[in-house]
């Protein structure tokens, strides 16, 4: 086998003509390429897999779902597949329909807080800072020493003006790591504004 016929170098190959094909006037052949592809590669996990991973960097986020709802046709129990299904809905804007899919792997995999933060990392990208609080608060129940949630628990936060709360969870996440960069920047940042005594 020529390592043009390998997964990889097939993914190679179908990347250079999903970049090609990635112009407004070939959209029709983009989606005609994709449709052969995904009836070409129907049961290759592995191939799938790489489609969704192309047309997502390449921002075709509705192609993308189509090959990610093949995967989860193949193996309904991997609950990664509706975190990337979950994305690609993002990318459409149909945030409800993204958040239930963030659910189903959460229902999935409940001892995963992964997938909780990753949760609320996506709702802070639309502002919903409460619900994004509520998740990164229980995952530090969880686990209360985990210096990226503290830091992204203290964006939405501030975001909520909830001022107090910041100060502490800053503190927080400089005592559990004093040299962490994120903390050490949002600290010169609150003290930029609130003065060096925050």
């Amino acid at each position: 086998m020529s390592v043009f016929d390998s997964p990889e170098g097939k993914l190679e190959k179908y990347t250079k003509e999903i970049k090609e094909l990635n112009k407004p006037a070939q959209q029709q052949k983009l989606v005609d390429f994709c449709n052969r592809m995904l009836e070409k590669h129907y049961n290759d996990f592995f191939i799938l897999n790489g489609m969704y991973s192309i047309l997502e960097s390449e921002k075709l986020y509705a192609l993308a779902e189509i090959f990610v709802n093949r995967t989860i046709q193949i193996d309904p129990t991997n609950y990664h597949g509706y975190v990337l299904k979950a994305l690609s809905l993002f990318g459409q804007t149909k945030y409800e329909e993204c958040f239930a899919n963030y659910d189903i792997a959460i229902s999935m995999a409940p001892d995963d807080t992964t997938l909780w933060f990753d949760k609320a990392v996506t709702l802070q990208e639309i502002d919903l800072h409460e619900d994004a609080i509520d998740l990164l608060k229980r995952i530090l129940k969880k686990h209360p020493t985990q210096v990226k949630t503290i830091n992204a628990l203290v964006y939405s936060l501030l975001a909520e003006k909830k001022f107090e709360e910041v100060r502490k969870y800053n503190e927080k996440a400089l005592k559990i790591n004093p040299s962490d960069p994120e903390a050490l920047a949002q600290k010169q940042e609150l003290q930029k504004v609130f003065g060096q005594n925050f």
